[in-house]
């Protein structure tokens, strides 16, 4: 099956929240550009009349390197700080920077996809840890609400603890 675009990205249209079941849109041939892929199929809402592609729904979208998201990704989860990973790939630390929070919005969006997709939770265990937040003088309780069968986070706070010590 082709890939079919889940709303329009319009926002003063009437089909963007994407609860209009029957929303009407048509193909309108193609543009291309010097990453892969190559060519990328447009469309055109039918009712407000916007054209919009299928890169509009995509993380890289907008992206001068799309390339580098991939290794950015591995590379964080590894644990190398931002300015390394800058050099490693070559680019300013700034687009590193600006490249995961995006890839954090992503993230956050797909989690709050699969929380209102998944089935009413059966077993859910809650806990906390205590870490700092800038410096030790900062003390902050971390929640945690976690799905047992899943091992989906649920839900996430955090409190601001009193300094101990002297």
């Amino acid at each position: 099956p082709a890939w079919r675009p889940p709303f329009c990205p319009n926002p003063n249209c009437k089909h963007h929240s994407g609860l209009h079941a029957y929303w009407r849109y048509k193909r309108i041939g193609y543009y291309t550009r010097r990453c892969q892929p190559n060519r990328i199929r447009r469309f055109l809402c039918l009712a407000c009349r916007r054209s919009f592609s299928c890169q509009t729904f995509s993380p890289d979208y907008w992206c001068k390197r799309p390339d580098i998201l991939p290794q950015l990704v591995t590379k964080t989860c590894g644990g190398m700080a931002n300015r390394q990973i800058a050099r490693d790939l070559q680019v300013a630390p700034a687009t590193i920077d600006r490249q995961l929070q995006r890839l954090g919005r992503h993230c956050l969006l797909f989690h709050a996809q699969q929380v209102d997709n998944m089935s009413p939770p059966r077993d859910i265990t809650i806990d906390g840890f205590e870490s700092f937040e800038l410096s030790q003088y900062h003390p902050f309780h971390f929640h945690l609400a976690v799905d047992n069968d899943s091992g989906l986070f649920l839900a996430f706070t955090d409190s601001p603890l009193r300094r101990k010590g002297r």
